[in-house]
């Protein structure tokens, strides 16, 4: 199980960006959460950012398998 923290969600962040600039028909972003076990503060907030970054770009987000108390603290 993986535990998404400030650099992990850097990492998506930055890849997330990077393919907004380079893939021009993207309708939906999925983030499967099924082996994700905790996130810290810094993780959702960074994390948040890139739902922010999708959603300007007019791109659906799909977020599955969220553990429950994983969605409270997003």
């Amino acid at each position: 199980h993986s535990y998404i923290f400030f650099g992990s969600s850097l990492q998506i962040l930055n890849t997330i960006s990077n393919l907004l600039k380079t893939e021009k028909h993207i309708k939906y972003i999925i983030f499967d959460f099924k082996d994700v076990s905790n996130i810290d503060l810094a993780g959702t907030d960074m994390f948040l950012d890139c739902i922010k970054l999708i959603k300007k770009s007019s791109i659906r987000v799909v977020i599955c398998s969220l553990k429950e108390t994983l969605e409270r603290k997003i």
